[in-house]
């Protein structure tokens, strides 16, 4: 679990990579970013179900990064296996680093064929605790409000938590806590952990 909030006159070149990782304890990605910042992965839920209820997902787009500046724009495209529910939306993110603060904004229009049309969106907030120079290492403290759905519904929910960075390695774990009733009606804390390892091609 984060475009358009500044504009890029021109792309700015990056080494080609593949990143592989988790995300909110319960969904495995892969994605593919390109030398000039395009964007290709497919995710895959990791649930506490059968494999024929589990869920897939397409995903494309672009990313620039400038300075202190980055901008991401993402379309996907999913289904459950078993083809009862597909999902269609896009996110745009923007995110802005100030000293040892940075700022990240996120929305999300998403379509759930089996829910309907809601409009998501996302506000993080982080701070630099430490950093070490050597291996790009750091600790920050993140919070985060905002109803981007961890599984179909869109649930008002706060995060906080770290996010440790080493190299080409990050972990992020978050205590979860909503602030409405999830799909099977409760509303209780949990522990969710994303994780990304990337390597240059």
């Amino acid at each position: 679990m984060a475009f358009m909030l500044a504009l890029a006159a021109s792309a700015t070149v990056h080494a080609q990579s593949i990143e592989m990782g988790l995300r909110d304890s319960q969904y495995a990605r892969a994605n593919y970013h390109s030398a000039k910042g395009w964007i290709a992965g497919y995710e895959q839920s990791l649930l506490n179900t059968r494999l024929e209820e589990q869920s897939g997902r397409l995903f494309t787009g672009y990313e620039y990064k400038r300075d202190i500046w980055k901008v991401k724009a993402v379309a996907y495209c999913g289904s459950e296996y078993t083809g009862i529910w597909q999902v269609y939306g896009a996110w745009m993110e923007g995110a802005y680093q100030l000293n040892r603060i940075y700022f990240d904004a996120m929305v999300n229009p998403h379509y759930d064929t089996g829910l309907d049309f809601s409009f998501c969106y996302q506000a993080e907030v982080g701070v630099l605790l430490w950093k070490k120079q050597e291996n790009n290492q750091k600790v920050e403290i993140c919070a985060s409000y905002g109803n981007i759905p961890e599984y179909r519904k869109a649930v008002s929910n706060f995060q906080g938590g770290l996010k440790f960075t080493s190299n080409n390695l990050w972990v992020k774990p978050m205590v979860f806590i909503p602030l409405a009733n999830n799909d099977y009606g409760q509303t209780y804390f949990r522990v969710l952990c994303s994780f990304g390892w990337c390597f240059d091609l």
